[in-house]
C-alpha cells in the first residue's frame, strides 16, 4: 500500500476570544467564517483547478513531426514517409483533437489502417507501508481516455502502393481530468499516439507520439492554420498553472458531464469509518457542449474495458 499526504491549507480563525473579561452567555450563537481554496489545490471530482490554455507558452502553435520507414523485415518493401500536423497542443473536454496526416507512399505495399488514441498518464508518489520497511516509492497508471481507427481494408479510396495522399482524423476529448502536476503526489500528463500500418506483418507501421495539455479554459477563438509554420513538439509540456478564472470564457459556460468511465469506489479508511463499504461514485468534469464537431470524418470508440 503506498500513502502520500501534502497541506494545501492552515488557517486558524478565532472566533470568541473571551478578551476583556468578556463572557459567552448561555444559548446558541452563530459564528460566520470562511476560508478560501488555494488555486493550487489538485483536482478533487467537482473542485478543479482552473488551467487557462492561453496563459501556457505554445499551447496554440501548430506542431508536426516526420518520420521516414524501410517497410519490412529480411525482404524490404520500400520507404513509407508520413508527416503528422496538430493545430495546437492545448484542448479543453469537449472541443475536437484534429490530426492531419501526409502521405508519401514509396513502398510497394498500401495502408491498411491509421489509429490514434489519447492516453492519461497517472504518475502516485508516495510512502510504501510494508510490514518492516517504510520507504519512497512512484508508480505510474495510464489508460486509453479516447481512440479512434480508420481502416482502409474495404473502402475506396485506399493509399496505395506508389502514391501520395492527405488524411484527417478528428476526436473529441472526453470528460477527463485536467493536466496538473503542481501536487508532489499525483501528476497527470496526457499523450496523443497516432499510429500508420502499412500491409504487411514485421516492420509495417510508423508510430508518433504528441504531448496534449488538458485545460479547464480553451485557447481563444481564432483562426489556426495547421500548416503555418509548425513546429517540432517537445518531448513533454509542462502543465499550466492553476490560474484565476477568467473574466470571459469562449462562448458560453461550459457544463459539468459525468467521468467517461463512471462509477469507481472510494475506500473510506478513516478511523471512524474504516469498517464502512465501499462508495460508489461518477465524478463529474467540465466540458464545453459548444465546440464545432468535425464534419464526420470519424466517431470516438468506447475507452477499453481494460
Amino acid at each position: 500500500m503506498i500513502r502520500g499526504h501534502e497541506t494545501y491549507m492552515d488557517y486558524k480563525i478565532v472566533l470568541w476570544d473571551g478578551g476583556n473579561g468578556k463572557i459567552l452567555p448561555a444559548g446558541i450563537h452563530n459564528f460566520n467564517f470562511d476560508f478560501p481554496l488555494p488555486s493550487t489545490c489538485p483536482p478533487n471530482y467537482e473542485v478543479l483547478p482552473h488551467f487557462d490554455l492561453n496563459t501556457v507558452p505554445n499551447a496554440a502553435s501548430p506542431v508536426v513531426k516526420d518520420l521516414s520507414k524501410n517497410l519490412g523485415f529480411i525482404f524490404k518493401h520500400g520507404e513509407l514517409n508520413v508527416k503528422t500536423i496538430l493545430p495546437k497542443s492545448g484542448y479543453v473536454p469537449g472541443e475536437n483533437i484534429e490530426i492531419y496526416l501526409e502521405f508519401v507512399n514509396e513502398s510497394s505495399r498500401p495502408i491498411d489502417c491509421i489509429d490514434a488514441k489519447l492516453v492519461e498518464f497517472a504518475s502516485y508518489e508516495g510512502t510504501c507501508i510494508c510490514h518492516y520497511d517504510h520507504h519512497l516509492e512512484r508508480k505510474q497508471k495510464n489508460r486509453t481516455v479516447a481512440k479512434m481507427s480508420k481502416e482502409f481494408y474495404f473502402r475506396e479510396p485506399k493509399i496505395l502502393a506508389k502514391t501520395s495522399r492527405s488524411e484527417v482524423l478528428s476526436f473529441q476529448v472526453p470528460p477527463i481530468v485536467p493536466s496538473f502536476n503542481n501536487c508532489s503526489i499525483i501528476q497527470v500528463n496526457y499523450i496523443l499516439k497516432v499510429k500508420v500500418y502499412a500491409q504487411g506483418f514485421v516492420n509495417n507501421s510508423v508510430t508518433f507520439g504528441f504531448p496534449i495539455l488538458i485545460g479547464t479554459y480553451p485557447i481563444n477563438n481564432q483562426t489556426i492554420n495547421p500548416l503555418a509554420c509548425p513546429a517540432a513538439p517537445p518531448d513533454c509540456i509542462e502543465s499550466p498553472h492553476p490560474t484565476i478564472p477568467s473574466a470571459e470564457i469562449f462562448g458560453p459556460p461550459p457544463s459539468y458531464a459525468e467521468c467517461m468511465f463512471g462509477q469507481g469506489s472510494m475506500a473510506l479508511d478513516d478511523e471512524d469509518t474504516k469498517h464502512a463499504e465501499n462508495i460508489g461514485f461518477a465524478p463529474r468534469y467540465l466540458f464545453y457542449n459548444n465546440f464545432p464537431t468535425s464534419s464526420g470524418l470519424s466517431t470516438p470508440l468506447a475507452p477499453p474495458e481494460s
